[in-house]
Protein backbone atom coordinates (compact mmCIF):
# COMPACT_ATOMS: atom_id res chain seq x y z
CA UNK A 1 0.00 0.00 0.00
CA UNK A 2 2.88 2.46 0.63
CA UNK A 3 4.35 1.47 -2.17
CA UNK A 4 1.10 2.54 -4.32
CA UNK A 5 0.85 6.41 -2.51
CA UNK A 6 5.12 6.78 -3.50
CA UNK A 7 4.20 5.35 -7.26
CA UNK A 8 1.49 7.98 -7.48
CA UNK A 9 3.32 10.83 -5.81
CA UNK A 10 6.34 10.65 -8.50
CA UNK A 11 3.64 10.81 -10.97
CA UNK A 12 2.18 13.91 -9.85
CA UNK A 13 5.84 15.17 -9.76
CA UNK A 14 6.66 14.48 -13.15
CA UNK A 15 3.95 15.96 -14.37
CA UNK A 16 4.29 19.38 -12.95
CA UNK A 17 7.55 19.75 -14.27
CA UNK A 18 6.11 19.67 -17.49
CA UNK A 19 3.52 21.87 -17.57
CA UNK A 20 4.13 25.69 -19.60
CA UNK A 21 5.88 28.46 -17.34
CA UNK A 22 3.50 31.03 -17.43
CA UNK A 23 4.75 34.50 -18.90
CA UNK A 24 3.38 38.00 -17.91
CA UNK A 25 0.88 39.83 -20.29
CA UNK A 26 2.67 42.65 -22.23
CA UNK A 27 1.35 45.94 -21.31
CA UNK A 28 -0.59 48.05 -24.01
CA UNK A 29 0.86 50.58 -26.37
CA UNK A 30 -2.54 52.15 -27.31
CA UNK A 31 -3.74 54.55 -24.86
CA UNK A 32 -7.37 53.83 -23.91
CA UNK A 33 -10.36 56.78 -24.06
CA UNK A 34 -10.44 58.48 -20.09
CA UNK A 35 -14.03 57.82 -20.08
CA UNK A 36 -16.23 55.07 -21.55
CA UNK A 37 -19.40 55.34 -23.19
CA UNK A 38 -21.67 52.26 -23.37
CA UNK A 39 -25.01 52.23 -25.84
CA UNK A 40 -27.60 49.03 -23.69
CA UNK A 41 -29.99 48.65 -25.99
CA UNK A 42 -33.21 47.58 -23.62
CA UNK A 43 -36.05 45.59 -25.03
CA UNK A 44 -38.70 48.53 -23.72
CA UNK A 45 -38.82 52.10 -23.08
CA UNK A 46 -38.21 53.86 -20.30
CA UNK A 47 -40.87 56.28 -19.50
CA UNK A 48 -39.47 59.28 -16.72
CA UNK A 49 -41.58 59.26 -13.11
CA UNK A 50 -43.47 61.93 -11.73
CA UNK A 51 -41.31 64.63 -10.60
CA UNK A 52 -41.07 64.02 -6.60
CA UNK A 53 -43.57 66.48 -5.28
CA UNK A 54 -42.29 69.63 -3.44
CA UNK A 55 -43.62 71.14 -0.50
CA UNK A 56 -45.04 73.84 -2.36
CA UNK A 57 -47.54 71.21 -4.31
CA UNK A 58 -49.12 69.88 -1.73
CA UNK A 59 -52.49 71.75 -0.50
CA UNK A 60 -51.95 73.99 2.24
CA UNK A 61 -55.89 75.34 3.48
CA UNK A 62 -56.16 78.31 3.85
CA UNK A 63 -58.19 79.77 6.73
CA UNK A 64 -60.05 83.04 6.33
CA UNK A 65 -61.25 84.07 9.68
CA UNK A 66 -64.74 84.79 9.71
CA UNK A 67 -65.98 87.66 11.72
CA UNK A 68 -69.69 87.60 13.67
CA UNK A 69 -72.20 90.02 12.02
CA UNK A 70 -72.70 93.12 13.02
CA UNK A 71 -75.71 94.20 14.40
CA UNK A 72 -76.38 97.76 13.77
CA UNK A 73 -79.63 99.37 15.95
CA UNK A 74 -82.86 100.52 13.66
CA UNK A 75 -84.02 103.56 15.60
CA UNK A 76 -87.57 103.28 16.02
CA UNK A 77 -89.75 105.05 13.88
CA UNK A 78 -91.60 107.80 15.46
CA UNK A 79 -95.13 108.11 15.50
CA UNK A 80 -96.23 110.88 13.45
CA UNK A 81 -100.43 111.17 13.68
CA UNK A 82 -102.28 111.67 10.41
CA UNK A 83 -104.07 113.93 11.93
CA UNK A 84 -102.10 117.12 13.60
CA UNK A 85 -102.17 117.65 17.15
CA UNK A 86 -101.84 120.76 18.97
CA UNK A 87 -100.76 120.92 23.05
CA UNK A 88 -99.42 123.24 25.57
CA UNK A 89 -95.51 123.58 25.45
CA UNK A 90 -94.99 124.37 29.61
CA UNK A 91 -98.42 126.26 30.40
CA UNK A 92 -102.06 126.00 30.04
CA UNK A 93 -102.60 128.23 26.33
CA UNK A 94 -105.89 130.48 26.02
CA UNK A 95 -108.13 129.68 23.26
CA UNK A 96 -109.76 132.73 21.36
CA UNK A 97 -112.63 133.53 19.40
CA UNK A 98 -110.24 134.53 16.64
CA UNK A 99 -106.45 134.76 15.26
CA UNK A 100 -105.03 136.73 17.85
CA UNK A 101 -104.76 138.69 20.89
CA UNK A 102 -107.63 140.76 20.45
CA UNK A 103 -110.08 138.34 20.02
CA UNK A 104 -111.61 137.19 23.49
CA UNK A 105 -110.79 134.35 25.58
CA UNK A 106 -113.70 131.42 25.41
CA UNK A 107 -111.56 128.46 26.46
CA UNK A 108 -107.85 126.84 26.88
CA UNK A 109 -105.61 124.10 25.91
CA UNK A 110 -104.75 123.01 29.50
CA UNK A 111 -101.41 121.03 30.20
CA UNK A 112 -102.23 117.35 28.88
CA UNK A 113 -104.40 117.24 26.42
CA UNK A 114 -103.76 117.74 23.01
CA UNK A 115 -106.99 119.08 20.41
CA UNK A 116 -107.15 118.42 16.72
CA UNK A 117 -106.18 121.11 14.43
CA UNK A 118 -108.37 121.88 11.35
CA UNK A 119 -107.11 125.10 9.79
CA UNK A 120 -104.74 127.92 10.10
CA UNK A 121 -104.39 131.74 9.37
CA UNK A 122 -102.93 132.87 6.59
CA UNK A 123 -99.30 133.37 8.06
CA UNK A 124 -99.68 129.90 10.10
CA UNK A 125 -99.25 131.73 13.65
CA UNK A 126 -102.90 131.10 14.96
CA UNK A 127 -104.26 127.30 14.85
CA UNK A 128 -108.24 126.80 14.56
CA UNK A 129 -108.26 123.75 16.82
CA UNK A 130 -111.24 121.76 17.93
CA UNK A 131 -112.41 123.07 21.69
CA UNK A 132 -110.96 120.62 23.68
CA UNK A 133 -113.58 122.24 26.22
CA UNK A 134 -116.54 122.38 24.96
CA UNK A 135 -117.58 119.59 22.36
CA UNK A 136 -118.62 121.06 18.80
CA UNK A 137 -116.80 123.90 19.41
CA UNK A 138 -113.83 125.51 17.46
CA UNK A 139 -111.38 128.20 18.96
CA UNK A 140 -107.84 129.91 18.18
CA UNK A 141 -104.23 128.89 19.53
CA UNK A 142 -101.01 130.94 18.90
CA UNK A 143 -98.68 128.19 17.24
CA UNK A 144 -95.50 129.77 19.39
CA UNK A 145 -97.07 128.70 22.52
CA UNK A 146 -97.79 125.15 21.29
CA UNK A 147 -96.26 122.06 20.21
CA UNK A 148 -97.67 120.09 17.13
CA UNK A 149 -97.14 116.65 15.57
CA UNK A 150 -98.31 115.49 12.49
CA UNK A 151 -99.03 116.82 8.92
CA UNK A 152 -100.04 120.56 8.94
CA UNK A 153 -99.23 121.38 5.64
CA UNK A 154 -102.40 120.60 4.23
CA UNK A 155 -104.49 122.32 6.74
CA UNK A 156 -107.34 124.87 5.36
CA UNK A 157 -106.58 128.56 5.68
CA UNK A 158 -109.60 129.52 7.50
CA UNK A 159 -110.62 133.03 7.14
CA UNK A 160 -111.10 135.63 11.15
CA UNK A 161 -114.58 135.78 12.42
CA UNK A 162 -116.81 138.54 12.25
CA UNK A 163 -116.77 139.86 16.19
CA UNK A 164 -120.30 140.30 17.31
CA UNK A 165 -121.47 142.23 20.32
CA UNK A 166 -122.00 139.22 23.59
CA UNK A 167 -123.53 141.37 26.36
CA UNK A 168 -125.15 144.44 26.99
CA UNK A 169 -126.92 145.62 30.36
CA UNK A 170 -128.45 148.62 31.05
CA UNK A 171 -129.42 150.50 34.39
CA UNK A 172 -131.31 154.01 35.55
CA UNK A 173 -129.86 156.52 37.34
CA UNK A 174 -132.81 158.53 39.41
CA UNK A 175 -132.54 162.06 38.69
CA UNK A 176 -134.51 165.24 40.38
CA UNK A 177 -138.04 166.62 40.39
CA UNK A 178 -141.54 165.67 41.63
CA UNK A 179 -144.68 164.91 40.25
CA UNK A 180 -146.32 166.24 38.30
CA UNK A 181 -143.18 166.78 36.97
CA UNK A 182 -141.25 166.77 34.70
CA UNK A 183 -138.99 164.44 36.04
CA UNK A 184 -135.00 164.19 35.58
CA UNK A 185 -133.49 160.79 34.80
CA UNK A 186 -130.68 158.94 33.14
CA UNK A 187 -129.48 155.93 31.54
CA UNK A 188 -125.69 153.60 32.23
CA UNK A 189 -125.39 151.03 29.72
CA UNK A 190 -122.60 148.49 28.82
CA UNK A 191 -122.22 146.70 25.72
CA UNK A 192 -119.50 144.08 25.39
CA UNK A 193 -117.72 142.59 22.00
CA UNK A 194 -115.68 139.35 21.39
CA UNK A 195 -113.43 140.99 19.02
CA UNK A 196 -112.77 144.31 17.12
CA UNK A 197 -115.64 145.54 15.25
CA UNK A 198 -117.73 148.77 14.99
CA UNK A 199 -120.89 148.84 17.12
CA UNK A 200 -124.08 150.87 16.12
CA UNK A 201 -127.01 151.32 19.24
CA UNK A 202 -129.76 153.96 20.44
CA UNK A 203 -131.92 154.13 23.30
CA UNK A 204 -135.40 153.42 23.14
CA UNK A 205 -138.10 154.67 25.70
CA UNK A 206 -141.58 152.87 26.22
CA UNK A 207 -144.47 153.19 28.25
CA UNK A 208 -146.33 156.77 28.74
CA UNK A 209 -144.24 158.26 26.42
CA UNK A 210 -142.32 156.55 22.84
CA UNK A 211 -138.99 158.21 22.34
CA UNK A 212 -135.75 156.80 20.17
CA UNK A 213 -132.64 158.36 20.37
CA UNK A 214 -130.27 159.05 17.38
CA UNK A 215 -128.22 155.82 16.34
CA UNK A 216 -124.61 156.19 17.58
CA UNK A 217 -121.42 154.28 17.00
CA UNK A 218 -118.70 152.87 18.89
CA UNK A 219 -115.30 151.11 17.25
CA UNK A 220 -113.65 148.67 19.53
CA UNK A 221 -110.11 147.62 18.52
CA UNK A 222 -110.17 144.38 20.75
CA UNK A 223 -112.32 142.11 22.46
CA UNK A 224 -113.55 144.76 25.35
CA UNK A 225 -116.66 146.17 27.19
CA UNK A 226 -117.40 149.34 27.17
CA UNK A 227 -119.13 151.18 29.63
CA UNK A 228 -121.08 154.15 28.63
CA UNK A 229 -124.30 156.42 30.16
CA UNK A 230 -126.77 158.55 27.79
CA UNK A 231 -127.75 161.80 27.96
CA UNK A 232 -130.28 163.04 30.58
CA UNK A 233 -134.35 162.94 29.65
CA UNK A 234 -137.42 164.91 31.09
CA UNK A 235 -140.51 162.67 32.02
CA UNK A 236 -143.62 163.39 33.37
CA UNK A 237 -144.69 161.31 35.77
CA UNK A 238 -145.34 157.39 35.32
CA UNK A 239 -144.41 153.61 34.37
CA UNK A 240 -141.42 153.27 32.05
CA UNK A 241 -138.91 150.93 29.95
CA UNK A 242 -135.70 152.01 29.05
CA UNK A 243 -133.66 150.18 26.12
CA UNK A 244 -130.77 149.95 25.31
CA UNK A 245 -130.72 148.43 21.55
CA UNK A 246 -128.02 146.97 19.99
CA UNK A 247 -128.50 147.05 15.85
CA UNK A 248 -124.71 145.82 14.05
CA UNK A 249 -122.96 143.86 14.13
CA UNK A 250 -125.88 141.82 15.49
CA UNK A 251 -129.16 142.90 16.83
CA UNK A 252 -129.46 142.73 21.02
CA UNK A 253 -131.42 144.50 23.32
CA UNK A 254 -131.08 145.09 27.25
CA UNK A 255 -134.02 146.71 29.20
CA UNK A 256 -134.60 147.80 32.55
CA UNK A 257 -138.40 149.62 33.66
CA UNK A 258 -138.50 152.32 36.14
CA UNK A 259 -141.38 154.34 37.41
CA UNK A 260 -141.39 158.08 38.21
CA UNK A 261 -142.38 159.78 40.42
Amino acid sequence: MKLKLLSLLVVCLSLACNLPILQPLPTPTQALPSTLTATIALPFTLTPSAPEATPADFFTPTFTATLPPTFTATPSPTFTPSVPLASPKDQPVNCRYGPGPEWLVISALKIGVTAEIVGRNRSSTWWYIKDPLHAGAFCWVWSGATVVSGNVEGLPVIAPPEARVIGVKVSVLPGGGACPGPMVVGFRGSISTNGPTNVTYRWEIRGDTTLNSATETHQFTKADTWTFESDTLHLSCGSYRVILHVLTPNDMKAEARFTLP
